[in-house]
């Protein structure tokens, strides 16, 4: 129980430090942090989608496995409460049309993302 604790944890320090990384090559280009949102959100997505489909082809990723994954790695890497954060300013600071478009967007690209993901994860 110990090392599945410390390998889910390690696989969140992973997954933060690559939101991290992936925000401030989003803001170092200029672009609105939710952007970078929009991106480990999508991304995120996808990566659900192909690794879901990969632990359910043929019992390929193991449950320990699947764990960090899943709960360690992309837990920590996709945050709904950024893009809640986000999407609140964006109404706030600029309009409830562009507050509306960013949830929205957000969430069909990731729903295309992840059966992409999917669709990718059953060709391999």
């Amino acid at each position: 129980m110990v090392t599945r604790l410390a390998l889910i944890g390690a696989a969140g320090a992973l997954g933060t430090i690559a939101r991290y990384g992936v925000q401030l090559g989003v803001i170092a280009r200029a672009a609105h942090p939710a952007t970078a949102t929009l991106l480990v959100n999508t991304a995120g997505c996808f990566l659900l989608g192909l690794a879901w489909s990969l632990f359910h082809q043929g019992e390929l990723m193991h449950a320990d496995l699947r764990l960090v994954v899943f709960t360690g790695f992309l837990g920590a890497f996709t945050t709904f409460s950024a893009l809640v954060f986000d999407t609140a300013k964006l109404a706030r600071d600029y309009s409830p049309v562009l507050a509306f478009a960013n949830i929205s967007g957000q969430v069909v690209a990731g729903l295309l993302l992840m059966a992409l993901g999917m669709l990718v994860g059953r060709a391999l």
